[in-house]
């Protein structure tokens, strides 16, 4: 196997003078490969996949408490399989005679729940270019973490029953009981919401076909341990690809005892964060290089409060008003004989709004369920623009303004609920147990919640609808009050590390302090989190990206972002105290730049 993938010459050519590439990849779907034709292995073994990607299959320990655990996954204990995709260093261009390899870093985009085969087919050409400089370029890996996308066994409660995940998913859609508070927080309703909850947790907690409960072992802490194993397949491939074959790679990962192991590089958004925390919280040593960027506050994350998340939403919710106000025509909302002003186009939304809750629309067509949207579907549809501003912001303003004016094609298009081949069988690539997923590894993460009173609830929903009058009742849901498979490995603290050490002659200390990037609004994650899990980190930075959305590099691409990430992975040179980074587009306006998208 060669080390690295020729790219084509004009990838190479597509930098600018700002240092951010104009190249526009061509993104897979995760159906376009069969993950059945690659073997299961307890070694990682890549082949081609996805046209320039790299994919395999890694058996891991079902438990990793377990004594030996690594060594026993050849036995009869049970086990786990990861899916996991590479994209190779672009080591071609005029500047990359001197460039090296730096190594692979591997990335988690969040979720909890989010795949990771998706985030590289997605995202992985821009990830790569954000970490590459003209010295040093990496390789960029990231993978389903257990029970997720084409990791096996699927998380899923209705595998093999379509019929009943459809039904159940129909009527969480479309009773009371079954969506979030929506403004109605009277006992009778949460006590129907939590039996729903309650009836779903019971069947999310039945053993699986290998005879046990997937959901109670799909946590944090077992995936930090697995990426602790990546860490050590990709030493011993990398030992073997540079020629010294089996005999040093198995020398190499037996040293310990104060000689070094590999270190993880290390790249999270979102939840993502929180995985990065619990491993450089776990392994400290076993750390090169790691960039949080949207951070969870792990303590909130662990005690499974969440009203935190939303304290700049509806900051967010008026940025995209004043965005629309300031570009003028470029923004399909903005009538330039009305609006004077962003309050006026706020209006003409909240007065939809109004509309929809005294008279529903009716949905009814052939392939859709008949149902009716009310006007809570206007500011549930300001999720995905929310977190990517410069991917959603126009289109979602030119569904608002058709609705406006009578017109609720697109907004139907949004709402509806298709019913074809629901009843077919879930494949990997659809990830229909995404939720599900999410669930099981957020609520079997936190504390264990159901002896939460009603007024314990209420209280916490007072707190999140002081944070966010226009969110909290969409954010706060029961899930976690009701779930019954509680994580079988927990790690809940103390969350920080030591001092780095750059020289590593400490085997208990990181390579290089954490690098914490924050958006300077974010709709999920806001920069306060970022600022208070960085305190735990000896010598940490947080670097603030002046823009609305979630996560730094979801929100827009920035030079100057790309700049100190780059030297950073490269060097561990940090950023000064108090760095701000400007963002090089802004909604409303053309991007010519290679830029993140939603990993969906």
């Amino acid at each position: 196997m060669v080390l690295f993938n020729v790219a084509t010459a004009a990838l190479a050519a597509t930098a600018t003078a700002s240092g951010l590439s104009t190249y526009q990849p061509t993104r897979r779907s995760p159906d376009e490969f069969d993950w059945d034709t690659l073997k299961p292995r307890q070694s990682l073994h890549f082949l081609p996949c996805y046209e320039e990607f790299e994919c395999a299959r890694l058996i891991v320990p079902l438990d990793w408490t377990q004594p030996d655990a690594e060594l026993r996954r050849s036995s009869d204990d049970p086990t786990m399989t990861l899916a996991l995709t590479r994209l190779r260093a672009n080591m071609t261009g005029a500047s990359s005679s001197a460039a090296t390899h730096g190594g692979t870093v591997i990335v988690n985009p969040g979720g909890p729940g989010d795949s990771g085969t998706v985030e590289m087919l997605k995202n992985g050409h821009y990830l790569r270019d954000l970490f590459s400089t003209d010295g040093k370029r990496f390789d960029v890996l990231s993978f389903d973490p257990r029970g997720m996308g084409f990791s096996t066994p699927a998380a899923d409660c209705f595998a093999g029953e379509e019929a009943a995940r459809s039904l159940f998913d129909a009527q969480m859609t479309g009773s009371e009981a079954g969506s979030p508070v929506l403004g109605d927080d009277r006992a009778e309703t949460i006590a129907a919401q939590r039996a729903l909850s309650r009836a779903l947790g019971a069947r999310c907690s039945l053993p699986g076909d290998d005879g046990y409960v997937v959901q109670e072992y799909v946590g944090t802490a077992s995936v930090a341990r697995d990426m602790l194993l990546m860490v050590d397949e990709l030493e011993r491939l990398r030992v073997e690809e540079t020629g010294g074959g089996k005999g040093a790679a198995q020398k190499t990962l037996a040293k310990g005892n104060g000689e070094k192991l590999p270190r993880l590089q290390y790249f999270g958004t979102s939840y993502g964060t929180m995985l990065g925390n619990t491993f450089v919280s776990m392994f400290p040593g076993r750390v090169k290089r790691m960039v949080l960027d949207g951070n969870v506050v792990p303590e909130d994350y662990m005690a499974g409060d969440w009203t935190g998340n939303i304290a700049d939403t509806s900051k967010v919710l008026n940025n995209f008003y004043e965005a629309c106000f300031a570009a003028r025509s470029s923004c399909a909302l903005y009538d330039e004989t009305s609006d004077k002003s962003p309050a006026t186009i706020r209006s003409k939304v909240d007065a939809l709004t109004a509309q929809l809750d005294a008279e529903p629309l009716i949905v009814a067509g052939k392939g859709l369920v008949p149902t009716i949207v009310k006007g809570i579907m206007i500011r549930s549809l300001f999720a995905d623009p929310m977190y990517d501003p410069l991917g959603g912001y126009t289109r979602h303003a030119t569904t608002l303004a058709e609705a406006v004016a009578g017109n609720y094609t697109r907004l139907l298009a949004a709402a509806s609920v298709p019913i074809a081949d629901t009843c077919a069988d879930a494949t990997a690539a659809q990830y229909r147990w995404m939720g599900q997923a999410n669930a099981a590894v957020r609520c079997g993460d936190g504390a264990d919640l159901r002896n939460t009173t009603l007024s314990e609830w209420r209280a916490q929903l007072k707190r999140a609808r002081e944070l966010s009058p226009e969110w909290a009742d969409l954010w706060m849901d029961v899930s976690c009050l009701e779930w019954p498979a509680r994580a079988h490995w927990r790690f809940e603290g103390s969350f920080g590390s030591p001092a780095a050490d750059a020289r590593e002659k400490q085997l208990d200390r990181p390579s290089a302090p954490v690098l914490f990037l924050a958006s300077r609004y974010d709709p999920a994650t806001p920069m306060r989190s970022s600022v208070a899990a960085a305190r735990s980190h000896a010598g940490a930075r947080l670097v603030v990206q002046n823009t609305d959305g979630h996560c730094a590099t979801l929100s827009a691409p920035s030079a100057c972002t790309k700049r100190i990430v780059g030297r950073y992975m490269a060097t561990g040179e940090m950023p000064e105290e108090g760095t701000e980074c400007e963002a090089d587009c802004k909604p409303f306006e053309d991007c010519p730049y290679l830029r993140m998208v939603l990993p969906r």
